[in-house]
């Protein structure tokens, strides 16, 4: 059972290609991937277009561990029907094309404080996005740990300003290899809501 995001028929064409050299003479430095993806979605007949993903992207693994990553994505996204992408901001139905640069920094996951902080920044819907977001996991022991997640995202757009941020952690505690314990916390500034499970 699962969520999908084209409950309708689709084609999909997808193409990617990838180039990741292992340099000896740079220290400190395990890999190199220069890679270029495609992701083209039409009606069943194939004339209609969907959406459109072109992206390039440039990445550095480490001997460490630790990982960095920059990205440009060109996007174009049909809607056919109209939605909110902040609690005062309702995007119309239309055809839009757009581009956003991203940049984001892995720390490896043998450190006790491990995670992703992450730079966006970019057209959104014939408007401006921009993006700081920090997804961490902290280990307080083998069997226990802590997953927090700040997003802060603003937007500026022909129909409106605002922010949707997310604030969340997940405790997890593992009492064997087959059972474990976790709870989620969780604020959404979108729809101004307080969850837990």
């Amino acid at each position: 059972v699962g969520y999908i995001r084209r409950p309708e028929g689709f084609r999909r064409t997808h193409g990617k290609f990838e180039f990741s050299p292992r340099p000896k003479r740079i220290p400190g430095v395990r890999k190199l991937i220069y890679s270029a993806d495609l992701d083209y979605y039409t009606d069943p007949s194939g004339k209609q277009v969907q959406s459109r993903d072109q992206q390039g992207i440039f990445r550095v693994d480490f001997t460490s561990g630790d990982t960095t990553q920059i990205d440009a994505t060109r996007t174009f996204e049909a809607i056919d029907a109209p939605f909110m992408a902040a609690k005062n901001i309702r995007i119309p139905v239309g055809g839009y094309d757009y581009t956003q640069l991203k940049g984001s920094y892995t720390f490896g996951p043998q450190r006790k404080v491990s995670g992703t902080a992450t730079v966006r920044y970019g057209g959104f819907y014939d408007g401006t996005l921009h993006e700081l977001s920090w997804r961490s996991r902290v280990e307080f022991s083998p069997r226990f740990y802590a997953e927090p997640t700040i997003s802060w995202n603003s937007l500026d757009v022909p129909w409106g300003k605002g922010h949707t941020n997310l604030v969340s952690s997940r405790l997890t505690y593992t009492v064997s290899p087959r059972m474990f314990v976790s709870a989620l916390v969780q604020y959404q500034s979108r729809t101004d809501s307080m969850s837990t499970n």
